[in-house]
């Protein structure tokens, strides 16, 4: 996570909750080989979700996804609940 911006929030639990997040949402992942050391990468889908308050999966953008357009979503949403 390093390479990230500090706001973004990774996913973690175990390989079993993991499994669960990504089937729920539709995330590929593929591994890579491991390197001498332990390390690898893993190749996975690059889209942004947008998750309620509840838990639940409002909205997914793709990686390609202007920051204009997930901005006006959202200014649309918060409009609807009078913000």
């Amino acid at each position: 996570m390093s390479h990230f911006d500090t706001r973004t929030i990774a996913l973690t639990g175990t390989p079993q909750a993991i499994k669960a997040v990504q089937q729920a949402y539709g995330v590929l992942s593929i591994p890579g080989p491991k390197a001498e050391d332990g390390s690898y990468f893993i190749s996975h889908s690059a889209a942004k979700y947008l998750i309620g308050p509840d838990g639940t999966h409002v909205q997914s953008f793709s990686h390609d996804d202007a920051p204009e357009r997930i901005t006006a979503y959202l200014k649309k949403i918060f409009s609807h609940m009078g913000m």
